[in-house]
């Protein structure tokens, strides 16, 4: 999510530069057991690329703030 909202800044607010940040961390959650695994296609994000060098799926391990779940490290 820190992710996300740090590409939105960086971005002037334009979400369509930050979907593959969106997409990591509807992924995050959906692993996670935090949503209901749905197609990419369902939730507007089909045409979506991975995140480069983002792993396929994250873990409490993972997270860079514990207090955060589904926290995609920044590169």
């Amino acid at each position: 999510m820190t992710t996300y909202l740090n590409c939105l800044k960086a971005n002037k607010s334009e979400t369509q530069v930050c979907r593959p940040q969106s997409k990591a961390y509807l992924e995050c959650r959906m692993t996670n057991g935090l949503m209901e695994r749905d197609s990419w296609d369902n939730l507007g994000l089909g045409d979506v690329p991975d995140l480069p060098g983002a792993p396929a799926d994250y873990t409490e391990a993972s997270l860079s703030v514990p207090s955060a779940p589904c926290s995609v490290p920044v590169k």
